[in-house]
């Protein structure tokens, strides 16, 4: 599914989860460093990430290295 597909099934950030919230965050991450798709295990994972750490901005931060990472591993950047 492409990241823009997926976040086009998303409703207003009022009315999502913080899960949602995350994935949605996710989405929009890997769409700026240039991923035209992104794997829904993916998504999970890395949603899982945020879950992981002591205080939040560290979690924040934690999660967005290892995202870059995961991201970097699984697929090659957009063209």
């Amino acid at each position: 599914m492409s990241a823009r597909e997926w976040l086009g099934q998303q409703r207003p950030i009022g009315t999502c989860s913080p899960e949602r919230r995350i994935e949605e965050t996710i989405v929009n991450l890997a769409t700026v460093l240039g991923f035209n798709t992104i794997e829904r295990q993916t998504i999970r994972d890395a949603t899982e990430m945020y879950r992981v750490g002591d205080m939040p901005f560290q979690r924040g931060a934690n999660a967005i290295l290892d995202l870059s990472r995961l991201l970097l591993g699984r697929q090659p950047p957009a063209g």
